[in-house]
Order: structure tokens, then sequence, then C-alpha cells
């Protein structure tokens, strides 16, 4: 009875969030490991958390990485609802855990989260919104710190070394961003759900190519049009900087 208690109240047709949260929370006390408790938890914050009530994003992003190891462990469940089968679930608790890392303000968490989303089969991985957030993830994370540091310590001043390596770490952060907007816009199509935002999307892709390759944007067109049959970029890993070994002195 719990369990359809906990259901209908995170996703039936008259949902309660908060009075689900407070059946699940007693399910897993006695439960832990209760997978369809998890989802249920993980489905109804993020649905909070969507309507911009975040105070359920920490315990639904604990419960979507809990039910997501479970599942990845082999575990099954009798019914994977709200989910259709266990791929659907897989699917959209990863692009959960996602979501809610950024709302939690841990956007560098959420970037392999969203690549793993493009992995799974499922509605997630061929939507615009996922690769619009996957280059919020990126902005937040690194390229808004890494420019920042980058006017502190080198803007205005002679050229250096130093510098030139910082510009190319940012310049393969902005390649994964380009890739993410040139995606979502590829997905979006002429879907008129994504009709109103998609000039935005497209605006911020143009300013980052410019950025990147000059005010020409040389081969434009044709990376935009192929920007879903390429391979999504592995997540950019920061690297300190190691200055070149000096040349021996000659005698």
């Amino acid at each position: 009875m719990a369990h359809y208690d906990l259901s209908q109240n995170a996703f039936g047709a008259k949902p309660d969030h908060a009075k689900a949260f407070e059946i699940g929370r007693k399910i897993l006390a006695a439960n832990p490991d209760d997978l369809p408790a998890l989802m249920a938890l993980a489905y109804a914050g993020h649905a909070e958390s969507t309507a911009k009530n975040e105070a359920y994003a920490a315990e639904a992003l604990d419960a979507a990485k809990k039910a997501i190891a479970q599942i990845e462990a082999g575990k099954g469940a009798a019914a994977w609802s709200p989910f259709r089968n266990r791929e659907d679930a897989l699917s959209f608790l990863t692009l959960y855990a996602a979501n809610l890392s950024l709302v939690t303000k841990d956007p560098a968490r959420a970037i392999p989260l969203y690549i793993k989303v493009a992995t799974i089969a499922g509605p997630p991985g061929h939507d615009p919104s996922t690769y619009i957030r996957l280059a919020a993830a990126y902005l937040q994370s690194q390229l808004d710190p890494m420019h920042s540091e980058y006017n502190e310590k080198f803007s205005g001043k002679p050229e250096t070394p130093e510098g030139k390596w910082a510009i190319a770490q940012m310049h393969q952060v902005i390649d994964r961003v380009i890739d993410a907007y040139a995606r979502a816009i590829s997905l979006a199509g002429d879907n008129e759900r994504y009709a109103q935002a998609k000039p935005a999307w497209m605006e911020a892709l143009k300013n980052y190519y410019k950025f990147r390759f000059g005010d020409a944007m040389p081969g434009f067109d044709d990376y935009l049009a192929n920007a879903t049959t390429r391979p999504l970029p592995e997540p950019y890993v920061a690297k300190p900087y190691t200055p070149e070994p000096a040349a021996p002195k000659r005698h």
C-alpha cells in the first residue's frame, strides 16, 4: 500500500510531491535500496525543481544517483514506473542527476552525466535541452572561471608562454560549448517547441564560433549541418601549466 500511495503522490493524476517525500522517506528508512522508491523520489524532486522549487533537489539527486547505481549493477524492478523500461529509466534518471547537479551548484558533476545521457537509448539523448544544459555546465564550471583567471593574470600584459597556454585551454572548452549548441540547434530542427529559444541558441553559437575561428566563420554551415554525426567530445580535463624546459646553454 505504501508504494501505491508513493506512486500516486509522485507521478499520479493529482501528485502531491511533499506527501511523496514523506512516504518515500519512510520506505527508504526501512529499506535504503528500495529501487521503486528511489525512482519515485528522483522523479518527484526533479519535477519540483523544474517548477522552481529547489527544496527537494539535494534529496532527489541522492535518490537518482542511488537508483542509477542499482540499475547499472543489474538490479531489476517489477515495474519501472514512471518510466517505460530499464533503458528509459536509466536515461531519465541520469538526466535528472545532471539537471539536479546544476540546481545544487555542482556543474562540474553535471558534465559527464549529460555526456552519459547521450550514450543511453532514450528520449533525453535526443532532446535539445540536454545539450543546452551541457553548454551551461561547461560555461559555469570551466570557461567562466578560466576567463576570469586569464583576465587577472594575463590581460593587458606582454604575451607569455603561460598566457598562450591558457588561451589554448580555453579554446578546448569553447570547442565543447560550440559542439553542444550545434547539437541542440540541429536536434531542435523545425520543432515548434523550441521555436522561441532557437534564435538565442543560434546567436550564442555564432558568437562562440566567431570568437574561436574569426568573423568570417569558416566552415560554419557544414559544421552545423553535421553536428549530430560527430562523436560527442569527452569532458575537458583541466591540466596544470608545465613550462617548457630551458634550452641547454652553448659554450
